[in-house]
């Protein structure tokens, strides 16, 4: 379990919800204590959702200060004892894949996590129990444990997105099989085709970097002209907005290193590193909203996970995997 801690002032400003967004995203946090919210539980119970955790309890303001919030995720469960305008007294109740004796080792359990994490890995949810293995059922030694497990990359998901684990019961052995169903999901790739996103708007040489190429575009008609301008964009928007991660973790870099200076010219480059922060978390938030297709949603609302998942849910929404005849049955769509 990892925790974070954090004396916000206040969570009411869009600035201070992206920088939260931002803090979970890369540290991944299962608990987050937040005091001097300055806001009441209702505030707190919208904040929740924006920085993609369910659970939580909160203390109100006291006037114009105070107020405490305290957010777990959903692998954890704790216990409220008391509270107070300073402070929340609770028992972590942490879930776990083994049950029995002897624990794992936690520095093992760190660097398997850290490697998942480092490779982008994401755990296939596993249904039909909670363990895998079993050694001594029914003794005081009886030990049950998850160790057979599943783990996907963005390529993998993006094209099984259904795919489930199940486990299931054999009498011959004290590991059960695990059965990996992709659920004829296959996901066929279109041809591309050019879509102007608005954040390319917030680039200060958008401008100049189009028309110069506009410019020394050879003569010819306007149609070959606009596409060949439109390929160009899409190649710079490509090069420019799609890996917004890389570009924060660099700019979280440079704020890390002018932070401790005090000297005139160090203290200005750190506040306009700071700005040129925030601008990179809402070009992020565009570029998503943009692609999720809420228009509804003015600029500086939230780019919490709703936004990835719904993406990939229109992915999901527009597919058709299996047709159904008249007859009632079912046939698989397969590439050509």
């Amino acid at each position: 379990m990892n925790a974070i801690a954090w004396n916000c002032r206040g969570v009411g400003s869009a600035r201070t919800v992206r920088v939260l967004k931002e803090m979970i995203k890369s540290h991944k946090p299962d608990l987050l204590f937040l005091s001097e919210t300055l806001e009441d539980s209702n505030k707190v119970a919208s904040l929740a959702p924006k920085i993609s955790f369910v659970n939580f309890y909160s203390v109100d303001k006291q006037g114009r200060g105070g107020g405490l919030a305290i957010f777990r995720s959903n692998k954890l469960n704790y216990s409220v004892f008391y509270a107070s305008n300073n402070h929340i007294d609770v028992q972590i109740h942490e879930s776990s894949d083994k049950k029995g004796k002897h624990g794992h080792l936690y520095n093992v359990l760190e660097g398997f996590r850290s490697v998942a994490e480092d490779s982008s890995l994401i755990e296939v949810e596993l249904t039909g129990g909670e363990y895998t293995w079993e050694k001594s059922k029914g003794t005081s030694s009886w030990v049950r444990e998850r160790l057979d497990r599943c783990f996907a990359n963005d390529s993998w998901w993006s094209k099984f997105p259904l795919c489930t684990l199940t486990v299931f019961y054999v009498a011959v052995s004290d590991h059960d099989p695990i059965k990996l169903d992709m659920l004829n999901t296959f996901i066929s790739k279109k041809n591309f085709r050019f879509r102007f996103e608005n954040t390319w708007l917030k680039e200060p040489n958008f401008y100049s970097e189009i028309s110069n190429y506009w410019q020394h575009l050879p003569a010819m008609h306007l149609l070959p002209k606009l596409v060949e301008i439109s390929k160009y964009m899409a190649q710079w928007g490509r090069e420019v907005f799609h890996k917004f991660r890389d570009k924060i973790m660099r700019q979280k870099k440079i704020i890390d290193d002018l932070k401790d200076r005090e000297d005139d010219d160090g203290v200005q480059m750190y506040f306009e590193e700071k700005d040129k922060f925030h601008e990179l978390l809402i070009h992020e938030e565009t570029y998503w909203q943009q692609r999720v297709k809420k228009f509804w949603l003015k600029e500086g609302d939230t780019n919490s996970k709703f936004f990835h998942k719904a993406t990939s849910s229109r992915k999901k929404l527009n597919h058709i995997g299996n047709l159904k005849t008249e007859m009632g049955w079912w046939c698989q769509i397969t590439k050509d």
